[in-house]
């Protein structure tokens, strides 16, 4: 039996998945403007959204944008990762490690530095699965060999990242802690990003097929 046409519901929830990790970015670009100094090579992101800086209302506001579209995105990825006859408990894991990355968004908006509670601990454990779970995902999808790559990519640049920030190289994050920050950041958000729109690509292309 054919697969069901996605739904726009559908098309719409996995365009949260896509808009996560440029909120997350144009947040920081748009929100330096009204912090005078604000140097992305020395200082991290969330110093834009810390108690007392002039910049905390927009940036806060924009981490919170960043997480509801997550976690919009993860509900998204589970619909079309099923359609794509992905099994419920791979899709399931990579819809967890959306709405974890969300909940983490969303925890740095509920607790602005300097407040300890900023640092989300444990709930950001999806940042460290899904560079391995949406590779796994997409084994079970077919025709998907460039987005395969891409995944694939990633998660080697996942992994060397982590051997950076883990000290197994002579590089020096500590030297510019807030260009690593955001290296950090965008290497966690790719997976994100290249799962979330590859499966928008191809919920279009079958709309487009059936002729809805």
């Amino acid at each position: 039996m054919a697969a069901a046409a996605p739904s726009m519901l559908e098309k719409a929830l996995l365009l949260g998945g896509v808009a996560a990790p440029s909120t997350y970015f144009a947040t920081q670009l748009i929100a330096a403007q009204f912090y005078p100094g604000y140097s992305f090579m020395h200082q991290e992101a969330s110093e834009l959204g810390a108690v007392g800086a002039p910049s905390r209302a927009l940036f806060n506001t924009g981490a919170l944008a960043t997480g509801v579209a997550a976690l919009l995105g993860g509900v998204g990825a589970f619909v079309a990762l099923r359609r794509e006859g992905v099994h419920a408990p791979i899709a399931l894991v990579v819809a967890l490690c959306f709405v974890s990355i969300g909940a983490a968004a969303i925890n740095a908006w509920l607790f602005p530095m300097p407040d300890p509670r900023h640092n989300p601990g444990p709930i950001q454990i999806g940042i460290f699965v899904l560079p391995l779970a949406a590779p796994i995902a997409f084994l079970f999808v077919k025709r998907a060999a460039l987005t395969k790559a891409a995944l694939l990519l990633a998660l080697v640049a996942f992994a060397g990242v982590a051997a950076i920030m883990s000290g197994l190289t002579p590089v020096q994050p500590a030297n510019a802690s807030g260009l690593w920050q955001r290296v950090v950041a965008a290497v966690a958000y790719l997976p994100v990003l290249i799962l979330s729109l590859s499966l928008l690509v191809r919920a279009r292309s079958v709309h487009l097929e059936k002729g809805a």
